[in-house]
């Protein structure tokens, strides 16, 4: 946890995002910014069952969804490119 411009921020990496548990222990902390960084291509693996629109999708569901639980904001930063 840091405390930044009086907002304190948190951090998860890669597949974090996906987890309960680690954004309960973040919002326990009070928490009120969770920054993320993670690198899970989109494009590479056409023999995925999804269609593109919906793999992206599910990406931002993810954080969006553990954002609103846990009462805070998150910004995501992804790899872009193939």
């Amino acid at each position: 946890m840091v405390r930044n411009a009086g907002v304190i921020t948190g951090l998860a990496i890669c597949n974090d995002r996906r987890w309960p548990e680690t954004w309960r222990i973040l919002g326990l902390q009070g928490v009120q910014l969770v920054s993320i960084g993670y690198n899970t291509p989109s494009q590479n693996n056409p023999s995925q069952s999804e269609e593109l629109e919906k793999r992206l999708y599910h990406q931002e569901l993810s954080v969006c969804a553990e954002a609103y639980q846990n009462s805070t904001c998150a910004f995501a930063v992804v790899k872009c490119g193939t």
